[in-house]
């Protein structure tokens, strides 16, 4: 019985996607006893320096109502000595009726085996693959390329029409690679030069929610929604070409389905003399699209409030010179926020956005278009404006304008 599925695990189960769930997914303790108890077992041994399971393992039996004919025997305990807490172990283990040696249990030597301890070094290997120096781009790609568990043969890969992820290959059945290049000299691209941040144009964080939510897609074959979506660190796009990767990979079926997808780039190499480091800049959890909530009740009368001008009411000339004092420099096609109010005493805020075709927007392969998404996350930034127009804005400890940028969202349905 496996705590990484909570059932009957067979021998062929143990492949390297077993073992990675192991690691990163969640565990299924409780699964796993309850199909132990249903299966008949009665009779537990918890082996280890202390007892920590024995109370789950107690819930369980309860919840089957088999706890008066269960014992369930821990090992060690911290504060007794080991010798004479195996012993008890085996004591209880003889009175629930099970055969017991007792030369084992008293440790006698002619019955003990000693067995030494390996001495080998900690042994470190690295599993990304490097470029060695010289190398072009093309040589890079191909050093990089997935390959197809215990073949040793790449995985061919298949076309995205995304306008930055270009190809998805998988590594096994449930891990998957989408890459592809970004460049403000790519012409699908360039909308990313206006969003800038003290003066660097940076990739937004609803890039990456496009990106992560793009190979995921690719990889699951259906729509998907994105939780605890975090932002790790900034890409800087005025530095030239770099290569994205992200990475899927399913960890759980327990409450459904679940994957994790992370992003990474590296500068694009075009046979410059050094290795290729990568940047990891995204995460997030991805399940399979739900239907859409039901659009908030006061959203019209939120709209409405907002267009008479009720409570502190922004327009879209003010809204963006206010940005642009806090270090938020957005471009004309990352302004999209057309009127909005500062947040209520509930901590709602509303916005309404100038429509995605007025702005020239290309959504085409996009899960959702960045620059658009971006417009409507900027409402966020209203909740700095709750003082009167001239108002001071936040400064840090150097007398500079702090710049608020989010490191996490909750939750994204597409």
């Amino acid at each position: 019985y496996s705590s990484v599925t909570g059932a009957v695990a067979g021998a062929d189960a143990f492949g390297a996607s077993y073992w990675r769930r192991q690691v990163r997914g969640r565990v299924e303790f409780r699964a796993a006893m309850a199909a132990l108890v249903e299966a008949g077992e009665r009779h537990f041994v918890e082996v280890g320096p202390h007892p920590v399971l024995s109370v789950y393992v107690h819930d369980a039996l309860a919840a089957a109502g088999a706890e008066d004919s269960a014992a369930v025997v821990p090992t060690l305990r911290r504060a007794a000595a080991e010798s004479g807490a195996v012993q008890e172990t085996a004591a209880a283990l003889f009175a629930a009726g099970h055969s017991v040696s007792w030369a084992l249990a008293k440790g006698a030597e002619s019955a003990v085996a000693a067995v030494s301890l390996p001495t080998y070094a900690w042994d470190e290997k690295r599993y990304w693959s490097d470029v060695a120096a010289g190398a072009s781009h093309a040589q890079a790609e191909e050093a990089a390329r997935p390959v197809a568990a215990g073949t040793g043969m790449a995985v061919s890969a298949v076309e995205l029409q995304h306008p930055i992820l270009t190809s998805l290959s998988s590594v096994t059945d449930t891990d998957f690679v989408a890459e592809g290049e970004v460049s403000l000299e790519t012409e699908a691209h360039a909308f990313l030069a206006d969003h800038v941040v003290s003066s660097d144009a940076i990739m937004p964080g609803t890039g990456f929610m496009d990106l992560l939510a793009t190979a995921a897609a690719a990889s699951v074959g259906r729509a998907v929604d994105l939780e605890r979506v975090e932002f790790l660190q900034t890409m800087s796009l005025g530095q030239g070409r770099r290569v994205v990767r992200v990475a899927v990979t399913e960890v759980s079926e327990s409450l459904g389905r679940r994957w994790d997808a992370s992003a990474r780039s590296a500068a694009a190499t075009d046979g410059a003399k050094s290795a290729v480091r990568w940047v990891a800049h995204s995460k997030s959890y991805v399940r399979l699209a739900e239907k859409s909530p039901a659009v908030a009740g006061g959203l019209e009368e939120g709209l409405a409030a907002a267009r008479r001008g009720d409570g502190l009411a922004i327009g879209r000339s003010e809204f963006y010179a206010r940005c642009a004092v806090m270090g938020l420099e957005y471009g004309p096609q990352f302004q999209g926020f057309m009127r909005g109010s500062v947040p209520s005493a509930a901590g709602e805020m509303w916005a309404e956005l100038v429509s995605a075709r007025s702005l020239g927007y290309d959504s085409v392969g996009h899960a959702i278009q960045p620059a658009l998404l971006d417009s409507a996350l900027q409402a966020g930034v209203l909740s700095s404006f709750a003082e009167p127009v001239g108002g001071q804005s936040d400064t840090g400890a150097s007398g500079k304008t702090v710049v608020r940028v989010p490191r996490s969202v909750e939750r994204v349905v597409f």
